[in-house]
This record gives C-alpha cells, structure tokens and sequence, in this order.
C-alpha cells in the first residue's frame, strides 16, 4: 500500500444497530482508524461521511451523497 501517498479520498463509516454502537464499532472509532490510516499512508481526505444505516440496502443519504459526488466529478477522487 505505498501507492497510496498523495491520494484523494472518500471515507464513509456506517452502523446499523445500536448493539454495534455500543460494542466496539461506534462511528468515532471507525472515524479514528479511517483517518490513522489515511494519515499514515499520507492520503488526502477529501471528505468524510457517517450514518446509522442498514446496509441491507443503498437507499442511505451518506451513501447517496458520496456517489452524487464521485459521479458529478467536480473533484478530483483518487
């Protein structure tokens, strides 16, 4: 993964039950281990997004909103 340096992304965390909330999945920790990661590979976060969602299904506002993104590509995305 050291092509990574210098890469524009998208971070997206996503709960789905409360259980996984309140069990070591909770959206800050998912946050921290995305950004640890991007820092370390020295990505560029373009913008994050979260949601407590089924994943059941792709009808979820933060999904919709990453894609609308990538696909008006008005920014760079890596």
């Amino acid at each position: 993964m050291d092509n990574l340096k210098g890469k524009r992304v998208l971070l997206y965390a996503r709960v789905s039950t409360t259980e996984q909330k309140d069990k070591g999945y909770s959206l800050p920790q998912q946050k921290d281990y995305l950004m640890d990661f991007c820092n370390k590979h020295e990505c560029e976060v373009v913008q994050y997004y979260e949601e407590d969602y089924t994943g059941s299904h792709f009808d979820r506002p933060e999904f919709k909103k990453l894609i609308k993104l990538v696909s008006q590509k008005k920014e760079h995305i890596d």
